[in-house]
């Protein structure tokens, strides 16, 4: 009475071996997102450090190429920058 067929076991081994492979793509999906986040929230904190040295050396009269070369922003970015700053 509790005994399952071979065609049943069988579609119960394929119906859970589904399950797993989807979890493992999910737990895999996750764990790439949350890599992903890491790295663009670390850029993202960089650039904004850049740009808080930027102004501070702006203020400080210290030429646009000599900000750029010490941060790594554009020389658009550095007169983004200025503009922001006279306004």
């Amino acid at each position: 009475m509790g005994a399952f067929s071979k065609a049943e076991l069988e579609t119960y081994d394929r119906v859970r071996d589904g399950i797993l492979s989807q979890r493992t793509l999910l737990l895999e999906g996750r764990a790439e997102a949350r890599a992903e986040g890491h790295t663009k929230g670390r850029a993202e904190g960089e650039k904004a450090k850049a740009l808080a040295a930027a102004k501070i050396l702006l203020s400080k009269n210290i030429a646009a190429d000599i900000i750029a070369e010490a941060t790594g922003l554009t020389p658009e970015e550095i007169a983004k920058l200025q503009e922001n700053g006279r306004a």
